[in-house]
């Protein structure tokens, strides 16, 4: 079976035997203006573009290449700001009291730059992160790639960090990515993180874990609710642009970079679970096995709530018709039936309900109302109302895009 693992870009040192030939010719760009009446091809593919961006950055006389580098911002592609330096490796000491190595589960301590088990298995820290990914297996997404080479560079390519009250560039080049197509008019136009409400009870300094955080909004949403949150993506830009958001914000939150199907934490000490927008991406092998790591670090009474998409749902049974119902692959979309989705869950996690969490989209939230336009609006607002016409309505359930599966693990379950 094809892996659901996404190809890592080539490095853009890596020239032709052609150019490699020619020193009149040092670079693709250089290569291409040099020729006359040749006109550059467009990239096909995703991974084309991908290279052909990188290549645009590494190769232009913008990249300081000097050895001021660590010390100076620069201009990269697209307008982004960069900047390359080790940064910090200093571990918050208050990870080291819930973390381990997601191999083999023994204590990890500090070791110059990087964090070691017992076992002798050893995992870089990058401006102050650790890194904590398996890179035996195959990764569910290319930024768990990119996150562990930065770990083998002395002096990584990484986003600066917002200065005053400016919106962090990761949050405002990806807010489309993270909280869904009806937010991409925001792109590069943020004013306002938009922090959601999370429907969990008061948190009462419970700890809370997000699986999936990327930028951190719902770690945001429940340190407001009374919550002490720990954020994991496989995103290094993603979980340092959390850690800059919840600074700005006043928020004390922990994020690590890691894998949901390996979770470095200790077993039985997560009070609250969370995902949401993640487990869907995952083929149905890789879901299961983060829901039974997710059992394996809830404390017994400890609750989960995680997001999936309905197969049933309207805007689902659309998404699927326009790609002819052919089995999704990488990091798309997953579609289950409300059925599966119970089964998976009481098998792997235990007694699961299912609640409505929103019609005709996967991802947009009422609190959020403010920051879409009129037409998306509406939408959210016939969303919403047929999420509460459910608590009367149980059939309308299986009719929602977007449901939450609610689990409480066994008092008894270790």
């Amino acid at each position: 079976m094809k892996p659901d693992v996404w190809p890592s870009p080539q490095l853009p040192s890596q020239l032709s035997t052609y150019q490699k030939r020619s020193p009149q010719i040092t670079t693709p760009r250089q290569h291409w203006r040099n020729v006359p009446n040749i006109s550059k091809p467009a990239p096909r593919t995703r991974r084309e573009r991908v290279q052909q961006n990188v290549h645009k950055y590494k190769q232009s006389n913008r990249w300081n290449t000097g050895a001021s580098a660590n010390l100076k911002y620069n201009q990269g592609f697209r307008g982004e700001r960069w900047y390359m330096g080790s940064g910090s490796v200093e571990v918050d000491p208050r990870l080291l009291e819930f973390i381990v190595c997601p191999r083999d589960r023994t204590a990890l301590r500090e070791s110059s730059r990087e964090l070691v088990c017992e076992q002798g298995h050893a995992y870089g820290v990058v401006d102050g992160v650790p890194v904590l990914l398996v890179e035996e297996v195959a990764f569910t997404h290319c930024e768990a790639q990119r996150a562990l080479a930065a770990t083998h560079t002395e002096s990584p390519l990484l986003m600066p960090a917002p200065v005053g009250n400016e919106i962090d560039p990761w949050v405002n080049k990806w807010i489309a990515a993270t909280n869904g197509a009806l937010y991409s008019h925001l792109a590069g136009k943020l004013q306002e993180y938009p922090i959601p409400n999370l429907r969990l009870p008061p948190g009462n300094r419970r700890l809370f874990l997000e699986v999936g955080c990327n930028w951190g909004r719902w770690c945001i949403a429940a340190a407001r609710a009374g919550y002490r949150p720990i954020g994991i993506d496989p995103s290094l830009g993603g979980v340092r642009a959390a850690r800059h958001v919840a600074t700005q914000l006043g928020v004390d939150a922990l994020f690590v970079v890691g894998d949901g199907r390996y979770l470095p934490f200790r077993d039985c000490i997560i009070d609250q679970a969370f995902s949401y927008s993640v487990l869907q991406h995952l083929s149905k092998e890789n879901a299961r096995s983060t829901l039974r790591e997710v059992r394996r670090v809830l404390r017994p009474g400890g609750e989960s709530l995680i997001q999936m998409a309905n197969k049933l749902g309207p805007r689902s049974l659309y998404n699927q018709m326009r790609h002819w119902f052919v089995k999704t692959q990488g990091f798309e979309v997953r579609y289950w039936l409300p059925g599966e989705l119970l089964a998976a869950f009481r098998e792997e996690l235990g007694p699961t309900t299912l609640e409505v969490d929103g019609f005709f989209s996967l991802n947009p939230q009422i609190s959020d109302i403010r920051f879409l336009p009129r037409k998306y609006q509406a939408v959210v607002r016939a969303s919403e109302a047929l999420r509460k016409a459910s608590r009367i309505l149980p059939p309308l359930r299986y009719a929602a895009d977007s449901l939450y599966m609610r689990t409480i693990k066994d008092e008894t379950a270790s």
